[in-house]
């Protein structure tokens, strides 16, 4: 009783849409979190067609000062005009906001108070990030992390292309909230351009501790609607090329090198899908691909690119 009469120092926004089947599981995550600071959970349901709303009531119910519900009559994120990112903004009341959708959930009751306390003492990170487990829909596990607490640089946060930082891992400073929606413009996902915008706007930290769990391939979640589809996700790959380039003038270039290998990589990663190597020919970003970056650096992008994540990590971590 006494954590409710404190003000709010972190807001976690936890976006649902057809999580019937993991939901209990985050929302467990957020509820066993041993904290010394009041923090809230802002669960949105996006109009969910399955039972995510009535799991949502009833841990409502049984935690009112740490689960806020938002109960939406019409999708949001199919808008694709930031009213999604708006609404959740302004329900939250934290210093710091932390994510986690509900088809992910955490494993560590001290997740919160590690992160939080590493950013109240240092005031240049604006965002706090750590390793996850990965699980797919073939049941395979890999695992996303470093060998040590590691500050990602501008440069890394980019070539880490938002696949090597768990959404669900990430709490950052909430005052960047507001410069973050038009820094995404033109863009339909979240999580990779604040990982570039956070790393722009100070320093990142990504802790070497495993503290959640990230589920590749639920039903209707980006990776099974857009990754796993090739005409939507052609047309994605378009869309973020578009948006790294407004990225690379904005920043007059100082990046360019970086954003050039995120695009080639991700065209290569495509032409594998489809057997069509024609895009690559002659092309500038091929030659920096084979030629600009270390040994080490290609045999570890070729692996994420055939899917054997496991086997990277493995490889970086020599475990």
């Amino acid at each position: 009783m006494e954590k409710s009469r404190k003000p709010i120092l972190v807001s976690i926004l936890c976006l649902v849409y057809n999580h019937e089947p993991y939901l209990r599981q985050c929302l467990d995550g957020f509820v066993m979190q041993k904290t010394s600071f009041a923090f809230e959970a802002i669960v949105h349901d996006d109009c969910s067609t399955d039972g995510s709303a009535a799991i949502i009531r009833e841990y409502a119910g049984k935690y009112p000062d740490i689960i806020k519900p938002i109960f939406e009559m019409e999708n949001q994120y199919s808008k694709g005009d930031d009213s999604l990112e708006r609404i959740m903004y302004d329900a939250t009341h934290g210093k710091y906001t932390a994510l986690c959708e509900g088809d992910d959930y955490w494993t560590d009751p001290m997740k919160l108070q590690k992160q939080v306390s590493f950013l109240e003492t240092h005031s240049d990170y604006t965002m706090c990030c750590h390793g996850a487990k990965n699980i797919n829909f073939e049941k395979l596990v890999w695992y996303t992390q470093m060998n040590h607490d590691t500050p990602i640089a501008i440069n890394k946060a980019i070539e880490m292309d938002g696949s090597s930082i768990p959404t669900l891992s990430i709490v950052y400073r909430s005052e960047l909230q507001l410069g973050f929606l038009d820094f995404k413009k033109g863009i339909s996902i979240g999580d990779y351009p604040l990982q570039i915008y956070c790393a722009l706007k100070g320093r990142v930290m990504f802790m070497k501790d495993i503290m959640g769990v990230h589920t590749l391939g639920a039903k209707d979640s980006w990776h099974s609607t857009v990754a796993m589809n090739k005409d939507r996700y052609e047309r994605f790959l378009m869309e973020l090329f578009q948006w790294l380039d407004k990225v690379d003038i904005s920043t007059d270039k100082k990046y360019h090198d970086s954003i050039n290998f995120v695009k080639i990589s991700k065209k290569l990663s495509q032409c594998i899908k489809t057997g069509n190597f024609s895009c690559l020919r002659f092309h500038d970003g091929l030659r920096y691909f084979m030629f600009k970056h270390s040994f080490k650096e290609r045999i570890v992008l070729g692996l994420r690119i055939y899917y054997c994540n496991w086997l990277v990590d493995l490889y970086i971590n020599k475990r």
